[in-house]
């Protein structure tokens, strides 16, 4: 089973990633070490690796691989920088991110189930370089001096009515 989903990251990597200009070699790594699945109910594993979001819970998803790869790359992360995360979600953007920068701070203001311990990041052993907080936390402590950040969200698309 657990070669079965390295192989298909590796798809990922090759036909979601690198095809539409996912070239930094840290981020392709960092994609390929991080188990997408991990982040999702059990029910939707056999998705994991599929091209496009998945549902986490709450009205939320986990984003599609490609929009994780490709704000990670146009982060230009070199490895020292500490990253203000803002919308944690499944955590899956922040365990690859964390691949990446020294620290990672995330915030969530939607409290769900799926981030009931143990919780993935604590599986892959991320908690030390992932520091998390709920909406009712007043300060992200050492988050002022922050160098990157990024926000995630997707909104839909209005095109009002011909007239």
């Amino acid at each position: 089973m657990i070669i079965a989903y390295r192989r298909a990251r590796e798809r990922m990597i090759q036909e979601q990633l690198v095809s539409r200009g996912i070239n930094d070699p840290r981020v392709l790594r960092a994609m390929a070490k991080v188990p997408r699945h991990l982040f999702l109910e059990s029910e939707l594993w056999d998705q994991a690796y599929k091209d496009h979001p998945l549902p986490i819970g709450a009205d939320q998803t986990i984003s599609q691989p490609y929009m994780v790869a490709l704000m990670a790359q146009a982060l230009e992360l070199k490895g020292a920088e500490r990253v203000l995360e803002v919308g944690t979600g499944s955590g899956y953007a922040a365990a690859v991110l964390s691949e990446l920068c020294a620290e990672i701070f995330t915030v969530e203001a939607v409290a769900r189930a799926c981030l009931e311990s143990p919780h993935p990041l604590e599986q892959l052993g991320l908690q030390e370089r992932v520091g998390s907080r709920g909406r009712r936390d007043p300060w992200l402590g050492g988050a002022c001096s922050l160098r990157r950040s990024y926000h995630f969200c997707c909104c839909t698309l209005y095109s009002p009515p011909a007239s």
